[in-house]
């Protein structure tokens, strides 16, 4: 059974924090895989509850951020043959990918909202970046 679970902003209503639970397995059965990709989280508790709900010798992948540490001891993640593994969302090599879709026109950037403002109004940049969703993007321009 694969649980993965999946967090976005309270200000995008569209994409609600939920948990997926694969028919693969029957739901008696604990999950071996859990994927985290929680962004900005202010609290580690439903991380934990996914580490928990693991079978032993289970997987937590994270791939998402918290704004405070996961609170988990080493006696608990080694009683529980655990193994827990970070990865940024993506790899070193996908910004040039992205870079060569975008030259060759197979990646439509008019989709990104973007904002610009000159250095001289940075504070305001800085306060345009903190409210971001989705595809926006704050630039700061000499």
């Amino acid at each position: 059974m694969l649980l993965v679970r999946a967090s976005f902003p309270l200000s995008s209503p569209a994409m609600p924090q939920a948990i997926f639970r694969s028919s693969a397995a029957p739901p008696a059965a604990a999950p071996i895989v859990a994927l985290d990709l929680l962004g900005a989280a202010r609290s580690t508790s439903t991380t934990l509850s996914s580490l928990r709900a693991l079978k032993r010798g289970g997987r937590m992948v994270l791939m998402g951020s918290a704004d405070v540490p996961l609170e988990l001891s080493f006696r608990e993640m080694l009683a529980n043959d655990w193994e827990v593994v970070g990865q940024f969302m993506y790899d070193r090599t996908a910004p040039g990918q992205l870079a060569g879709l975008a030259a060759e026109s197979l990646l439509d950037l008019r989709k990104i909202n973007v904002a610009t403002f000159g250095l001289a109004d940075f504070r305001r940049a800085v306060d345009a970046a903190a409210i971001m969703q989705s595809l926006d993007l704050t630039a700061v321009v000499p």
